[in-house]
């Protein structure tokens, strides 16, 4: 995994930034929700460091200055392409705003995307809804946002992608949600082991309605949970249970109106490198090591998009 992480930003990270319209935002600290952004609100100040708008950052990271240091994740987002980056550091409040000092920064693979059909759903207009409920969310959400934290109090943020209604309500406030192939890292779940606390943001297919979930989890290979989330012949081997959760309904303005641009034509999808391009050069540079780790690392991604499950 260390190998993965860079600690500051490069050419590669900067192009994906560059063509993002959203980043989801998290803390560590309980109180701040969860929340979907404009890139608009963030700026580049340099390779290690990034700045919020006084807007994001007083209404959802800090509440006043005794609060001016908290452990953040980032995760940017490029309409109609697959993989994105995460960012993780420490936010620091400013008159202005706030200043995030990168720890460590990530290449997050498009398998959660693609088996959620993220971008094509978004740019549909055949999802029409009576009631945006937590009923609808759970029945029609095939992509997510899962918040974790290790020992230290340092919160990572993780994309989940599916089928539609893949995460399944099994008692009353009680969620599973598989877990399937993904960078093969395993963060989130060595985070859940270490800290019980998670928080959701998840996306409604069609619309600019979202679901934030609160609650405790551990991982789960219960026969039933597990079976019920079959998918073909491959049940997930493990899964994440939360308990005692708590939902709330977000109706996200950044979300409306990128929906809006791409249904209505002036949204183009950017061109940037593949995933398998751009993960050999973020870890092995752009010499002749570089090269040589695509030709594997190409290989690797191209059988692990044939093997979503």
């Amino acid at each position: 995994m260390n190998k993965r992480l860079q600690m500051e930003l490069d050419d590669i990270c900067l192009e994906i930034i560059e063509h993002s319209r959203l980043y989801v935002l998290a803390s560590a600290d309980n109180k701040r929700a969860i929340k979907l952004c404009s890139i608009d609100t963030l700026s580049l100040l340099n390779m290690k460091q990034l700045f919020l708008s006084a807007d994001i950052a007083s209404k959802d990271i800090v509440s006043n200055e005794k609060q001016a240091e908290s452990s953040v994740s980032l995760y940017f987002l490029m309409p109609g392409i697959g993989h994105g980056l995460r960012v993780n550091g420490e936010m620091h409040l400013e008159k202005e705003g706030a200043r995030i000092d990168i720890r460590c920064a990530y290449l997050h693979c498009a398998r959660a995307a693609a088996r959620a059909k993220l971008w094509a759903d978004l740019e549909s207009t055949e999802h029409r809804y009576q009631n945006v409920n937590v009923e609808t969310m759970l029945q029609y959400s095939a992509y997510l946002f899962l918040k974790t934290r290790n020992s230290r109090g340092q919160v990572e943020l993780s994309p989940r992608g599916d089928l539609p209604g893949f995460v399944k309500n099994v008692a009353p406030n009680n969620l599973f949600i598989p877990e399937r192939p993904g960078n093969k890292v395993a963060v989130s779940l060595r985070n859940i082991l270490q800290d019980e606390r998670v928080e959701l943001l998840m996306f409604l297919p069609g619309s600019c309605s979202l679901m934030r979930v609160v609650g405790k989890a551990r991982l789960s290979t219960d026969p039933e949970y597990l079976e019920m989330t079959r998918v073909g012949n491959k049940p997930p081997k493990v899964g994440i249970l939360l308990r005692d959760c708590q939902f709330s309904m977000i109706n996200s303005e950044a979300l409306n109106a990128l929906q809006k641009d791409m249904q209505n034509g002036l949204f183009t999808v950017p061109t940037v490198k593949s995933f398998s391009k751009a993960f050999s050069e973020h870890t092995s540079g752009k010499g002749l090591k570089g090269k040589l780790a695509h030709i594997v690392i190409d290989g690797v991604v191209k059988k692990d998009m044939r093997s979503l499950y």
